[in-house]
């Protein structure tokens, strides 16, 4: 699990000579984490968190995602314990329409959320172990960017090295599935 505290010195550690010298680049190593943070999540793999919610009718209902961190929808929603999808779900204007009677799990990607200057050094970061590892490349990227060219070039391959190898080993793992349609044709999903 990669913290605030862990993240800072890894930056210090990947360019700069002193560790005083970090303390007048505060506010920089803050923007560009949330910048980093931001991307990572939007290109690489999503917070995913889970809304539960339960409603009695079969009816629609009309549910609203009262989360401050909500960036998309995973869809289908799930019923709670199964893999049986809703029976209808759809996002309209920051709400959720379900269909149906139960407990419903509704998974959504979630905004990352930002560090400031109140952060504490013991602050986890919500993303997974592997793509946490992306964090001080691309910040040290976004950091070096307008000072030195050079180094900033060489964290952004190593991004890119690292990013690739994480989505590749994802496309392995994930297994291919197909639906055969009432016509007789097959679609991959």
């Amino acid at each position: 699990m990669k913290t605030w505290g862990n993240l800072k010195r890894e930056i210090i550690s990947l360019g700069f000579e002193k560790d005083t010298t970090v303390d007048k680049y505060s506010q920089i190593i803050m923007t560009a984490t949330n910048r980093a943070l931001t991307m990572i999540c939007a290109t690489v793999r999503p917070i995913k968190k889970v809304l539960q919610v339960e409603q009695a009718e079969t009816t629609t209902h009309r549910v609203p995602l009262l989360v401050d961190d909500y960036m998309g929808l995973f869809l289908p929603a799930k019923k709670r314990g199964t893999m049986e999808s809703a029976a209808s779900i759809e996002t309209v204007n920051g709400s959720v329409m379900i269909e149906g009677a139960g407990a419903f799990d509704i998974y959504y990607s979630a905004r990352p959320a930002k560090v400031d200057v109140s952060t504490q050094d013991d602050y986890a970061f919500e993303l997974d172990d592997d793509v946490a590892e992306l964090l001080p490349l691309l910040a040290s990227y976004f950091i070096w960017l307008d000072d030195d060219e050079r180094k900033a070039v060489m964290y952004w391959n190593n991004y890119e090295d690292l990013k690739s190898q994480i989505l590749a080993m994802e496309n392995k793992a994930k297994p291919v599935t197909a639906r055969v349609l009432k016509n007789g044709t097959s679609v991959f999903m």
